[in-house]
């Protein structure tokens, strides 16, 4: 027995409620109804056949109950049909809706769930400034006998959030598709919109995290401290006192791991100059690069010397690397880098400097995603005008409204091979 018939017993035997509720439980990753089913195979045409019974009644009759569906008619049906219509509504509107949020959260994409996310502040959908604490400016103080304790303060700073920008699409299933389709293209179509919208987000995120500018860039720079647009990423200290940005350093052993880790520890409060105490948790390279950075991590040996030279020398240790790097390789962000240029240097990275090219950070002190809402989707109802003028049945669309932005520089570190 297919999915449509199994979910049409069930809508005889319990109603359209119980389908409902059965439906949302078993489309849950893991479940009993998604190991014998494969949502994203069973073509629609199906489970239309099964509550409309095509094969016996003809396809008029389906028809006839489809446009009902699409005038918000479907009460106006016998009592059997009114549930079995309305049941279908809502089980070919779920299924669409969750392949949209399955391949939304696909798994390459990297960034998304490890930025730090910021709820958009009440109405606003401008620029908006943000606190930006930095340590308190004074130190404690040397106390004599019944001496008061001083009180202390902080520094007025902000970090200026971009305007977040609206993304979307439309998923649209014709009466046609309804009927014919046992090929799967609906839901292939509803894998295309749960991906692009997921894909896009992580390009803009991407260009962020990485440092990048291009044609289609944030109409401001990511990075805004105190009232200053500053480059996300500099080799000299400037406005933010910040320095995150080494070149000619191809990484090839735990040496040139260090040379970045030091940018870390050299990284200091921009107000009070004391050291912050910054350290990475994450390593982005593209995928060429992975394996080699795997060997390297996880080295459980490292030697030192030539035992051909005249010391006679070799050194044996353990691999000094102690941080325990979560290491993320993205073919997505290979692309951007590819086609994009730093704003650093303003040049176009070469195939070589592209495998070289690394960030190392705590995304989650490092960048923020403001947020009026996340990724959601929603069912078009009855009598939408797309409905009357080209017979379309069913309309999921998926949308979020957020936009990417730097909130601390000095948590992120970039390693390029570029010479300048």
């Amino acid at each position: 027995m297919g999915l449509g018939y199994a979910l049409k017993t069930l809508c005889e035997d319990s109603g359209p409620r119980a389908v409902a509720a059965h439906l949302a439980e078993g489309l849950k990753p893991g479940s009993k109804m998604r190991k014998k089913c494969d949502i994203y195979t069973t073509p629609l045409a199906e489970i239309t056949d099964a509550f409309f019974d095509m094969t016996r009644r003809g396809s008029g009759h389906a028809v006839h109950c489809l446009r009902a569906l699409q005038r918000g008619q479907a009460h106006l049906l016998e009592a059997t049909e009114a549930n079995d219509a309305s049941a279908f509504s809502n089980i070919t509107g779920q299924l669409l809706v969750t392949i949209i949020k399955e391949q939304y959260e696909n798994p390459s994409f990297i960034l998304k769930s490890r930025v730090m996310k910021v709820a958009n502040p009440g109405s606003n959908l401008q620029e908006h400034k943000i606190p930006y604490l930095s340590d308190v400016v004074d130190k404690p103080k040397r106390l004599a006998q019944m001496e008061p304790y001083p009180a202390t303060r902080f520094f007025e700073s902000w970090v200026t959030m971009p305007p977040p920008e609206k993304y979307g699409e439309v998923c649209r299933v014709s009466m046609e598709m309804m009927l014919s389709d046992y090929t799967g293209q609906a839901q292939r179509s509803a894998q295309s919109v749960g991906k692009v919208t997921g894909y896009q987000e992580e390009e803009r995120i991407g260009k962020v995290v990485l440092g990048l500018s291009g044609t289609d860039a944030l109409p401001m720079t990511p990075y805004n401290w105190n009232g200053n647009a500053l480059n996300t990423y500099v080799t000299t200290a400037g406005v933010g006192s910040y320095v995150n940005r080494i070149v000619s350093n191809t990484v090839l052993s735990s040496d040139q791991v260090n040379n970045i880790e030091q940018l870390f520890y050299r990284q200091v409060d921009p107000i009070t100059g004391r050291r912050i105490l910054a350290m990475p948790r994450q390593i982005i390279c593209v995928p060429e690069k992975r394996w080699a950075m795997k060997r390297i991590l996880t080295a459980t040996m490292e030697r030192r010397g030539n035992q051909a030279s005249d010391t006679g020398i070799l050194n044996e240790s353990p691999n000094p690397i102690e941080i325990g790097y979560e290491l993320l390789a993205s073919p997505i962000l290979q692309a951007l880098l590819q086609t994009e240029t730093t704003q650093t240097s303003g040049i176009v990275l070469s195939p070589a400097q592209v495998k070289e090219f690394l960030i190392f950070g705590d995304l989650s002190q490092a960048f923020g995603i403001r947020e009026v809402y996340p990724m959601k989707t929603e069912q078009a109802p009855a009598l939408a005008p797309a409905e009357f003028e080209q017979d379309i049945v069913l309309q999921v669309k998926a949308s979020l409204y957020n936009v990417p932005f730097v909130y601390d520089p000095r948590w992120a570190g970039q390693s390029t091979a570029e010479v300048t």
